[in-house]
């Protein structure tokens, strides 16, 4: 097990501007402030390593502490414990939001339709000209980021070489956030599918493609990519399925 914690602080400008330079540095400093600059808050990170590094009881926690919102950006979602706490801040009413990248997201043991039955919305992305979705990083209320190499799958916790850094800092969780919105803009939205799969039960997928009727009160007709049949079809307007028509026809342009 390896943890280490260090508190980076970074200098208190406006006591060095005072310090270096006097009666010109407070000038100047004034000026600075006047034109809408901000010294840079003081950033605290935590560094965990896995296997066995408590790296998943952090991201455990800070589904725990979390007040407002929970945005994940990860490869693969597929430890149980990890899926546990999602599911448990959504049910405590905090806004949630997961992406996976599309090809881990149905796999076997993934727990993508698992979150999405507990009502969390959950999207699944691809990369740019037909790569992977390799994200892994957490946005928490806006003030921290988790990010590094582990997944958030069994694998990474206890047996993969594995990094994470949490770092709580306001300025760098705004740019996770906005690459956080960029992915999830063009991902495509998760739905529960009224078909079951060959076991008999509910599963979770995403629409590929979808016709709606050439005459009134015709059939829609969808192709949908899932886990346990790579692509189906069925029939039924939108809302009779649960579908919202205006974002998935949005994310099918």
């Amino acid at each position: 097990m390896v943890r280490e914690s260090i508190m980076l602080k970074r200098f208190k400008w406006q006591i060095l501007i005072f310090l270096l330079g006097g009666a010109a540095g407070i000038t100047a400093y004034v000026h600075l402030v006047s034109s809408g600059w901000v010294p840079p808050p003081a950033t605290e990170v935590e560094v965990f390593f896995s296997p066995r590094g408590r790296t998943r009881d952090r991201i455990i926690r800070a589904a725990n502490l979390c007040k407002k919102t929970f945005d994940a950006a990860v490869f693969d979602l597929s430890a149980g414990l990890l899926a546990q706490a999602v599911a448990d801040l959504h049910g405590r009413g905090k806004t949630v939001r997961v992406i996976v990248d599309n090809r881990q997201a149905f796999g076997t043991n993934s727990s993508v339709c698992y979150l999405k039955e507990y009502g969390v919305d959950v999207r699944v992305a691809t990369g740019g000209k037909g790569g992977g979705m390799h994200h892994k990083f957490l946005v928490v209320d806006g003030t921290q980021v988790l990010t590094g190499s582990y997944n958030w799958s069994d694998g990474a916790e206890e047996r993969n070489s594995e990094n994470l850094l949490v770092l709580k800092d306001e300025v760098l969780a705004e740019l996770y956030a906005k690459e956080f919105e960029r992915v999830w803009a063009r991902a495509k939205p998760l739905y529960i599918l009224p078909e079951k799969d060959r076991k008999g039960k509910r599963t979770c997928g995403v629409i590929k493609s979808a016709k709606s009727p050439k005459e009134k009160g015709g059939a829609w007709r969808y192709i949908v990519q899932s886990r346990s049949v790579h692509r189906l079809s069925f029939t039924g307007p939108p809302e009779e399925l649960g579908l919202d028509r205006e974002l998935m026809m949005k994310t099918l342009k």
